[in-house]
């Protein structure tokens, strides 16, 4: 709420356990509804349903950062979610001795990003080990 009106975008902060509260905070120029579940750091589980439905309804972007949960405990975009963004550091690794991140995306997500060609789809560039030693502790559930 404090960095991003340095670049003119307006934010509103809404609790995430009152789905209701997101519709009474949508405004015309509303653009994407960003959310995080479990929340940090309290882990209360978000509803994602009804908040997903309205943001479809208005035709807005939804993100999440689903951390905590893992694909393991949540799968946000089997909940027509838009992107889902891990910290690959804390429990998708598993062992919190790896530096990352991931994101994901719905296929028409994906497809739109591409298309605008002004979004790379790769990967920072590590040293050939850790990228190594990062990819096999992906594949390690928690």
């Amino acid at each position: 709420s404090r960095w991003l009106p340095r670049f003119g975008v307006e934010t509103t902060l809404v609790s995430a356990t009152e789905p209701e509260a997101f519709a009474r905070a949508m405004r015309p120029n509303t653009r994407l509804v960003y959310l995080e579940s479990p929340t940090n750091p309290l882990i209360r589980l978000i509803d994602l349903e009804p908040i997903v439905a309205l943001a479809r309804e208005r035709k807005l972007l939804t993100v999440i950062d689903s951390t905590f949960a893992t694909p393991i405990n949540q799968r946000p975009l089997d909940w027509g979610v838009d992107v889902v963004i891990h910290s690959a550091t804390k429990y998708l690794a598993g062992h919190s001795d790896v530096l990352g991140g991931v994101v994901c995306g719905s296929r028409s997500f994906i497809a739109r990003a591409k298309a605008s060609g002004s979004v790379a789809l790769t990967s920072v560039v590590s040293t050939p080990n850790r990228g190594s030693h990062r990819l096999n502790r992906l594949n390690v559930p928690p």
